[in-house]
């Protein structure tokens, strides 16, 4: 959560009402799921009271299905909710057998709630927004925020096994740049830290440039999360 939290700090400034008000719910939604395994007496209650609040912003995301399945252009903030219900989804993926499931055996009404929740997101045309994501990046790139959001979603959809063309890792690859914000080669890295989208690229083709990128957030690996996968 470390990095997706530098994320939604550096971007949450950058919208009004009521984009704002929606993303922070979520990325509430994501951080309590994300924390529950390591307190789960002090949070269940809140997480609880989050997945109740899921339902109104339940119009905002099938707008935002509805606007994937058109080949719509999507907002810079709505690559970032896509990208925190993907985040959502691999937490409950990975780890519902080995940690979530012996909670909710004690609190039943939050793991109904979870598989409620859990239903409508794998629902959410993951695969279909990477393919725009990709048309997007060609023409709408130089939007504020947009490289920022663009390479979380990458990297969130590597984690959970969805994957775009060879073009869309050619993007995040073309952020490993010097002359960019620091943030967003941090991301590119983490993106290409994913093992499942690394396996994918031909590294062979990269400037010296990039491999210096690379080595440099080397050093940063204990930044937990940026999570070099």
């Amino acid at each position: 959560m470390s990095i997706l939290k530098l994320v939604h700090g550096q971007l949450l400034p950058q919208l009004r009402d009521p984009e704002a008000t929606h993303l922070e719910q979520l990325f509430q939604l994501v951080r309590c799921t994300c924390d529950l395994q390591s307190e789960p007496d002090s949070l269940a209650s809140e997480l609880l009271e989050r997945l109740h609040a899921f339902d109104a912003l339940k119009k905002n995301l099938l707008e935002i299905r509805q606007a994937i399945q058109g080949g719509q252009q999507l907002a810079v903030d709505d690559w970032l909710v896509l990208s925190y219900l993907a985040t959502l989804k691999r937490v409950l993926k990975d780890q519902w057998d080995d940690y979530y499931k012996i909670i909710f055996d004690h609190y039943p009404a939050l793991g109904q709630e979870i598989s409620r929740v859990q239903a409508f997101i794998e629902d959410m045309p993951f695969a279909a927004a990477a393919t725009l994501l990709e048309k997007d990046w060609e023409h709408n790139g130089k939007r504020p925020g947009f490289e920022i959001a663009a390479l979380t979603y990458v990297t969130a959809c590597g984690l959970i096994g969805i994957f775009g063309s060879s073009r869309l890792y050619e993007k995040a690859a073309d952020c490993l740049a010097f002359a960019k914000a620091f943030l967003v080669v941090v991301l590119a890295g983490g993106c290409f830290k994913v093992r499942a989208i690394a396996s994918r690229v031909n590294i062979g083709d990269w400037a010296d440039t990039q491999y210096a990128c690379m080595s440099m957030l080397d050093n940063f690996a204990h930044l937990g999360e940026t999570a070099w996968g």
